[in-house]
């Protein structure tokens, strides 16, 4: 919890560096400071209906599921990762089979068509997350990974 100080009416509160909660009341020159610890908090705020109590099984099982929701993270992570070397590649062998058949040996015209449906697609899959990691594949890199 960060250190944060708020004010409501006649009540200042206040989150201390060890994590208390400060609750400190101003009225009529009277000054009352109560410090209270987050589960004191908690238990007081589930007790009034302000909210849900949380079981134990509840608790394990936010737990469970947040653990879950970091693993599809990292999965998708991977995913991005994957589809941007991808990417990198596809445009590769659109520019090799290109240069292949600007040499005039080869009729590739169907190779060229179809090797830039596949750079383009490419581009599409990636173009929402392709700034997502500073260290995106390297067309250079690719090229030495493959030999």
């Amino acid at each position: 919890m960060s250190n944060f100080t708020d004010t409501i009416p006649h009540l200042n509160i206040e989150v201390l560096p060890g994590g208390l909660i400060r609750l400190e009341n101003e009225s009529m020159g009277d000054s009352y400071a109560v410090d209270i610890h987050p589960m004191q908090l908690r238990h007081i705020a589930e007790k009034t209906g302000l909210i849900a109590e949380v079981s134990a099984t509840d608790a394990e099982l936010l737990r469970t599921e947040r653990g879950r929701i970091a693993g599809m993270e990292r999965t998708l992570t991977r995913y991005k990762r994957a589809l941007l070397d991808i990417k990198v590649r596809t445009e590769q062998l659109h520019d090799n089979i290109l240069s292949i058949s600007q040499l005039g040996h080869e009729d590739l015209g169907i190779e060229v068509a179809q090797s830039a449906a596949l750079a383009d697609f490419a581009e599409y899959v990636c173009i929402e997350f392709e700034g997502d990691f500073t260290d995106t594949p390297d067309p250079e890199r690719s090229a030495r990974d493959s030999t």
